[in-house]
């Protein structure tokens, strides 16, 4: 297998554990609406380009 095929296979997995199992938002303010329920952070998925909530609780803009 070449080094670019198992790149490939690798971030094809990475993708799948990052988005698979998470509520993806289509709109960032949707995902900041979500979020401000259960008071947790959200991201830009690089890999859906959708929005999910992140595992850890602290809201955005509260960067020190």
């Amino acid at each position: 297998m070449s080094h670019s095929r198992h790149h490939h296979r690798r971030h094809t997995a990475r993708k799948h554990r990052m988005c698979s199992d998470k509520t993806r938002f289509a709109s960032e303010i949707a995902a900041m609406r979500s979020g401000a329920k259960f008071d947790m952070d959200w991201y830009r998925c690089p890999y859906c380009g959708g929005y999910h909530l992140t595992s850890k609780n602290r809201m955005k803009g509260t960067q020190s």
